[in-house]
């Protein structure tokens, strides 16, 4: 399944009223397999619905993607793309049928540092291509588990260590990890020529859980990291989500709900909302007023700086307030007041760039 969630050629670009329209990039539409396609999607949709791979979901029911096509509303090609459009909420009865666990709560997001050791030395990985990195965005990719990175500009590199990482000094992890704004961060020791990975999962305070994976090559050391990590997010999702009944009720409030309730008070407990979405949209939930998201599908680090600097040109126009960083994808949150229609000619004023959706582009 080629086409599975890689960030640099399927956007999730909309989750409302239980649909989700996914668009792949298209290289030779004449030879393209809809059929096929339409189960990658289907059960893609299926593995972030509950952060289980495919294998597990088909356990116990091997025909639970069977006619993929009755879980689809629409589809086709559109330009450079193929367009489907997911029944979320028909996938989501799918799965509950069958016994299967939907992911509920908001979803943690993770800010990943890493190292990676070389002969004798430890050094910490940048932006710089890393097959580790590489393959655990990937699995995070197929997950919707967010994940970031850090910049690695000056000041990063100057406010954490390999020696810090490795040993474990916590104040200096989470204050280098502060200017992000992030509650989670996940810290990497690769040991490629001991086949082995050191990991570190920071939360609230200074207390952390660490461990270590196994594995020949790098993808099979990030899958086994990427269990483990989609467990403890499992975990913190279900401390998210709010109790449907308060634990304690006062004697003098009746246990029904009276016919006449003040406008001020909720008749019932909402059910916690569904927060299952691609890591563009992850980030959106939580912007502010004002702002906007920008996806940009990079190649070159250089080239995304330079774009970054000159989005910054005025910061009274626009200013940066929040950068998700993945391999060949980043997610930017903008503090503007201008319109899409300006914002498109601002950001089509930089040479590089190459519309593909509106707020989502492509430097090349």
């Amino acid at each position: 399944m080629a086409l599975r969630f890689i960030a640099t050629s399927v956007f999730l670009i909309a989750f409302q009223c239980g649909a989700a329209e996914y668009r792949i990039l298209v290289d030779n539409p004449e030879s393209f397999a809809v059929e096929t396609t339409l189960e990658e999607v289907v059960v893609g949709a299926a593995e972030q619905l509950t952060g289980m791979p495919a294998a597990d979901l088909t356990a116990n029911t091997t025909d639970l993607f069977s006619l993929p096509e009755a879980l689809v509303n629409s589809y086709g090609f559109d330009g450079g793309f193929f367009l489907v459009d997911v029944d979320i909420d028909g996938l989501k009865s799918r799965l509950e049928t069958a016994g299967i666990d939907i992911w509920s709560g908001k979803r943690p997001q993770f800010l990943v540092w890493a190292t990676e050791e070389r002969g004798l030395d430890r050094v910490m990985v940048g932006n710089e291509l890393n097959s580790l990195i590489d393959a655990l965005f990937s699995g995070a990719a197929r997950y919707a588990l967010p994940l970031n990175r850090p910049l690695m500009d000056l000041d990063d590199t100057l406010a954490l260590s390999p020696a810090e990482i490795w040993g474990e000094f916590s104040g200096a992890v989470l204050q280098a990890s502060a200017r992000y704004k992030v509650d989670h961060v996940l810290v990497l020791g690769d040991r490629p020529d001991q086949q082995s990975l050191r990991f570190w999962i920071y939360g609230v305070g200074q207390n952390f859980t660490s461990g270590e994976v196994s594995g020949t090559d790098a993808k099979t050391r990030a899958e086994g990291l990427m269990s483990i990590l989609l467990q403890y997010a499992k975990s913190l999702s279900l401390e998210s989500v709010p109790e449907s009944v308060p634990e304690s009720v006062p004697e003098s409030v009746p246990e029904s709900v009276p016919e006449s309730v003040p406008e001020s008070v909720p008749e019932s407990v909402p059910e916690p909302e569904l927060l299952v979405e691609s890591f563009l949209e992850q980030t959106a939930k939580v912007t502010l007023p004002e702002t906007k998201l920008l996806s940009i599908d990079y190649d070159e680090v250089l080239v995304l700086m330079a774009f970054l600097d000159y989005l910054e040109i005025d910061p009274a126009q626009v200013k940066i307030s929040e950068i998700s960083m993945y391999p060949e994808l980043a997610n930017i949150v903008l503090e503007t007041e201008l319109s899409m229609k300006e914002l498109d000619g601002l950001v089509s004023g930089f040479g590089a760039v190459q519309f593909v959706s509106p707020l989502v582009y492509a430097l090349r």
